[in-house]
């Protein structure tokens, strides 16, 4: 049995704060600071989401971050190298438009590892569902802080619309800060995620989470 269902955990309360990384958003601090401090703040789960990077350097990273998590018993992602997840026991991969089918995710997992998918729309909320994936990331919710993005934001309707289609985790992304996260939550969305409210380094998004009954 994985750690989390021993602690009597469900993958919604595992996903709950979600931390996507960015070391170009983390104002001169390693990613192994961030993360230390994000845990130390709520963090529940983080991505390792460096797309520049070679195989080799982002192996390097996982394993330095892989010992963080597993310390503080928070789960660890991969975002679309499926080798690196195995390579280091990530808890999870997650998937995007241009990662590997999910069925052919399936087949190389190992048992205990889930499967995210990013979506953009309530459509492929549904596909990725019906495909059998784990939980969702939906959004942008509202207009991006880390980068500009062709992809209009969805608004927290979206949220209470997916929610009544599928019964796995919707973890909502996109602009979400202290200001906002409440709507979010009361939408609907199981967790929250974002990348500069969470490199930032400044805590007022965990503490205005772990207000939120969710």
């Amino acid at each position: 049995m994985v750690w989390w269902k021993k602690t009597n955990h469900s993958l919604k309360n595992v996903l709950r704060i979600y931390v996507v990384t960015d070391r170009t958003k983390t104002g001169g601090k390693s990613l192994s600071q961030v993360i230390k401090y994000a845990v130390k703040f709520g963090a529940t789960a983080v991505q390792l989401r460096e797309k520049d990077l070679s195989a080799r350097e982002l192996f390097e990273i996982a394993k330095d971050l892989r010992k963080i998590t597993s310390n503080n018993k928070v789960a660890f992602i991969i975002n679309n190298h499926v080798d690196i997840a195995l390579a280091v026991g990530a808890d999870g991969i997650h998937l995007g438009k241009d990662s590997l089918p999910i069925d052919v995710i399936k087949r190389i997992k190992t048992k205990n590892m889930f499967i995210g998918v990013s979506c953009h729309s309530l459509d492929e909320v549904i596909e990725a569902n019906n495909n059998g994936v784990d939980y969702v990331i939906l959004g942008p919710i509202f207009n991006p802080l880390a980068k500009k993005s062709d992809i209009k934001s969805l608004g927290i309707e979206t949220i209470k619309k997916a929610k009544s289609r599928i019964s796995i985790p919707i973890i909502a992304i996109g602009g979400i800060t202290e200001e906002n996260c409440n709507k979010v939550i009361n939408a609907g969305a199981d967790g929250v995620a974002g990348i500069t409210s969470f490199m930032s380094g400044d805590n007022k998004i965990f503490k205005c989470l772990a207000k939120e009954n969710f």
